[in-house]
């Protein structure tokens, strides 16, 4: 018995889609929004966001109006002035010693600095509260370096000291005293 074939052995490629009529009009109704506009409406939404965060929260409140807006009128201020001229204005007398210590020692120089029960005692009005500070120090006074009696840390240095900075108590408590410079010194050790 013979079989009909009534399908072709060769496969016929896919009918393209029919698209209706409603199908074209919907093609045609698609509006392109170009891209400048779509970022323009990301950006004012972006500043929204952040303008109410920095409003809604006392960080980034104190981050804009404090910080931000304060150094930028300091800037503005000082825009003569030299870097001593604005260190000696931010960090009053704490520049004014390590400038001291910088113009009488040798860059090599191992400093012995004042320990905390001696800087404990100073007048906040001194501005001197940045010797308690390594950091601030080791940045001002750099290649010297600085080592404190009271800290484990620099217990090995003690001994290659060979200057020690000076705080006069009497001198430095005074509030009479017209010239603070007299209220620190260093001096070699022998």
């Amino acid at each position: 018995m013979k079989q009909n074939k009534t399908k072709s052995s060769v496969a016929t490629p896919p009918k393209p889609l029919q698209r209706t009529v409603r199908q074209e009009h919907h093609k045609q109704a698609a509006i392109r929004i170009p891209a400048i506009v779509v970022n323009l409406i990301a950006g004012i939404i972006f500043l929204a966001v952040i303008t109410f965060v920095k409003n809604n929260n006392r960080g980034y409140n104190w981050m804009w109006e404090g910080l931000i807006k304060g150094n930028i009128a300091t800037m503005e201020q000082y825009a003569e002035a030299t870097n001593d001229q604005k260190n000696q204005e931010r960090h009053g007398n704490f520049f004014t010693f390590m400038d001291y210590i910088n113009k009488k020692t040798p860059e090599n120089a191992i400093i012995l600095m004042p320990g905390d029960s001696i800087l404990n005692q100073l007048n906040p009005k001194l501005k001197l509260s940045g010797l308690k500070n390594r950091n601030m120090v080791t940045f001002f006074i750099y290649p010297r370096k600085a080592v404190y009696s009271d800290s484990e840390y620099d217990k090995k240095e003690l001994s290659k000291a060979n200057y020690v900075a000076l705080v006069n108590l009497n001198t430095a408590q005074s509030k009479n005293d017209p010239n603070p410079k007299q209220a620190f010194s260093v001096q070699p050790l022998p």
